[in-house]
């Protein structure tokens, strides 16, 4: 049996709440992580933090040889990822550490997958539906599509590595771009046709090319909706099966008026919904360190709906509205307040507003 866990972190929000699905299953944590997971010494689940010296992004053999001595001396079980750094640092590096770790997309799988740009040649090989993507290597290059373009088509501008909405803008017709342009500062930029619909997600967990468990699931208004959506699960198992990969692959995709599905982009890591899909039902930190992985998994069976923490605030307003998920939520919470409040701060600031996303 699994005794004691090392967290991975190159930051706090999406991080403390992989820290919380994992204290559920193995009490407190041990956490390795850069200056920005800082705040995490401050959670009660937190059991030791243990400070690298440079972000998760410059990782090599140096913290390969930090985590083996860390192991050895904390008796630590298990590594897992937290974050995109983080599980890019465990596909490259994590046959040299000295304990199991959380499976992850190794090597290039998981670069077809988080590479925005790669990750839709990768549909377009497959024939999974994908929108009209272009890798562009300044603006002038962008200037050009958008001129041989249709005057009526829209676009989505952003960079190729980025999370949640920071750095993506839209281009609409009629506009002019150059000053829109003029503010971006990554290089290369992904223009990628906007299609017209709804944000959904499909989470996949896989071992050996193979998908073992799956949700999918809708945001509005603060509030996650679980539903059944067959054809993202067949595309998702179809990328799977290409890769022969391992791990959690968040897909986001575009559900069209008429209904039909566009994959929009892969997170090959832990997403932010991670905690509530927890308490829904379905802990992707569990399947992750599951022993019968090869064994014949039961369909997940999840709530409805959950609750996120802003619908949560808007209904303390009017208790009588709380209802027993609500309450058994909002004890989840309250068991590490202090964390709560500063994400709620980063949460009210502008950045955080930007960073939160829309599909996260």
């Amino acid at each position: 049996m699994l005794i004691r866990a090392l967290l991975l972190a190159d930051g706090y929000r999406l991080q403390y709440k992989v820290l919380r699905c994992t204290s559920q299953l193995l009490g407190s944590t041990h956490v390795f992580g850069s200056h920005a997971a800082g705040n995490l010494r401050h959670s009660r689940f937190c059991r030791q933090f243990h400070l690298a010296d440079r972000d998760a992004k410059f990782w090599n053999e140096r913290e390969v040889e930090q985590l083996n001595r860390l192991c050895v001396e904390r008796r630590i079980d298990v590594i897992l990822p937290s974050d995109s750094a983080t599980t890019g640092f465990l596909s490259r590096y994590g046959a040299l550490l000295a304990r199991p770790i959380f499976p992850v997309p190794a090597g290039e799988a998981f670069l077809d997958l988080d590479d925005k740009a790669r990750f839709a040649a990768l549909c377009l090989r497959l024939q999974v539906p994908v929108p009209v993507t272009h890798l562009c290597s300044d603006p002038a290059e962008v200037l050009q599509i958008l001129a041989d373009a249709p005057r009526e088509v829209r676009f989505i501008i952003k960079p190729v590595d980025c999370w949640g909405s920071v750095g993506v803008r839209r281009i609409d017709p009629g506009s002019d771009p150059r000053a829109l342009l003029d503010t971006l500062t990554y290089r290369p930029l992904v223009l990628q046709e906007f299609i017209e619909g709804e944000d959904a997600t499909t989470v996949v967990f896989a071992r050996g090319g193979v998908v073992l468990r799956s949700v999918s699931y809708q945001l509005r208004d603060g509030v996650v909706h679980f539903f059944r959506h067959e054809e993202s699960v067949t595309h998702s198992e179809a990328i799977v099966r290409a890769l022969q990969c391992d791990g959690i692959l968040v897909f986001d995709f575009r559900i069209t008026p008429a209904g039909a599905v566009r994959f929009i982009e892969c997170n090959p890591r832990f997403w932010y919904r991670v905690e509530l899909t927890m308490l829904a039902g379905a802990n992707f930190v569990a399947y992750g360190l599951a022993d019968d992985a090869t064994a014949e998994w039961p369909v997940v069976r999840v709530q409805p709906q959950i609750a996120g923490p802003r619908a949560l605030m808007r209904r303390l307003f009017s208790p009588w509205r709380l209802t027993r998920t609500d309450l058994r939520v909002l004890r989840f919470f309250l068991k590490d307040p202090l964390m709560y409040l500063l994400q709620l701060g980063r949460l009210l600031s502008r950045e955080g507003r930007e960073a939160d996303g829309k599909r996260f």
